[in-house]
């Protein structure tokens, strides 16, 4: 009965600040000691191709049509605002301090899209580059704010967002990540101070959460050729 009275859905345009602001606000205002401690930024919405099969011939007589942004304004805007009011209201103090003595913590979500190559969905890709920029960007620095960012890069999961999709992956022998891998990554970020600045691809083989353990170096991407034998690109 605790879970359920301590937990409130706070309805919330990513895309407008003063709209998230009310979001950060009404958290703090709930916590028993006042303050946010881990914030998850996971807006995201699917893509669009880059080029629509129906659009008319080129004219000079007819400008094309304006594409849509909004992927790359909910996924990567929505995103930053989130990281950067996190932040922000990080360094409230709260009423009790003792109750939380570990760093706060911030998990970022982008995708496999922001790490491999995805035909098409230039649009989703970008946002999930970008999100990837924003990692690599802040997560050192923070942690001299007493803060630990962490990055979660999901394969494709099965859910309502990729309900188009899935099937058709399946259909062609491709593997779904499991909700339960992702739920478990962001757990671990969420709770162990000894993750920072790391990020964390969920993908299908034996070894479903592969680690990067990138603080301190050039990022790479591990891609899994066996059960012993990772191959790494720089």
């Amino acid at each position: 009965m605790f879970l359920f009275n301590s937990v409130k859905f706070i309805h919330t345009d990513v895309l407008k600040w003063k709209s998230q602001v009310s979001a950060f606000k009404a958290a703090i205002e709930r916590s028993p000691s006042k303050s946010v401690d881990i914030v998850v930024a996971a807006a995201g919405l699917v893509g669009h191709g880059f080029i629509d099969p129906d659009d008319e011939p080129p004219s000079l007589d007819k400008d094309p049509p304006e594409p849509l942004v909004d992927t790359i304004n909910i996924n990567l805007t929505g995103v930053f605002y989130t990281t950067r009011l996190a932040l922000h209201y990080f360094q409230l103090k709260g009423s009790d301090e003792s109750t939380n003595p570990g760093k706060k913590s911030v998990i970022l979500i982008s995708s496999l899209a922001g790490y491999l190559e995805l035909p098409w969905t230039a649009d989703y890709q970008a946002s999930k580059y970008g999100v990837r920029g924003i990692f690599k960007a802040l997560r050192n620095n923070v942690s001299a704010m007493g803060v630990r960012m962490n990055l979660i890069a999901p394969w494709f999961i099965q859910t309502p967002m990729t309900k188009n999709v899935g099937p058709m992956l399946e259909e062609r022998g491709v593997a779904l990540a499991k909700q339960e891998t992702a739920v478990e990554a962001v757990l671990r970020c969420a709770t162990d101070d000894n993750i920072s600045g790391k990020s964390s691809l969920l993908n299908v083989t034996e070894h479903e959460l592969t680690e990067l353990f990138v603080s301190h170096r050039p990022c790479y991407c591990s891609r899994s050729v066996g059960p012993h034998r990772p191959e790494r690109r720089y």
